[in-house]
């Protein structure tokens, strides 16, 4: 059995401790040559459940821009691993 570290996950939703464990998982990856996945979680918007069926198209809305800004945080935060001399996979 091949117990040898290849996967290093990063995964945050944007705390303040994520500085932190970027460097942490940048370290970890960098000495056991390994791979480092990023994964950014972004809270979708509650929408209430006794909305006007004629509002309820705003939920998709609300999803997708939540999802668009999950993906620009993903994006900063793969550039700033990058920059503090990680290799995103």
């Amino acid at each position: 059995m091949d117990n040898s570290l290849n996967t290093v996950l990063l995964a945050t939703y944007g705390s303040e401790a994520t500085e932190f464990a970027a460097h942490t998982a940048i370290r970890l990856a960098n000495s056991a040559d390994c791979e480092l996945h990023l994964v950014y979680v972004e809270r979708l918007p509650r929408y209430p459940a006794y909305a006007p069926i004629s509002a309820r198209h705003l939920e998709w809305e609300l999803h997708e821009c939540a999802e668009r800004a999950g993906l620009e945080k993903l994006w900063e935060l793969d550039r700033n691993v990058r920059i503090a001399g990680g290799t995103v996979a």
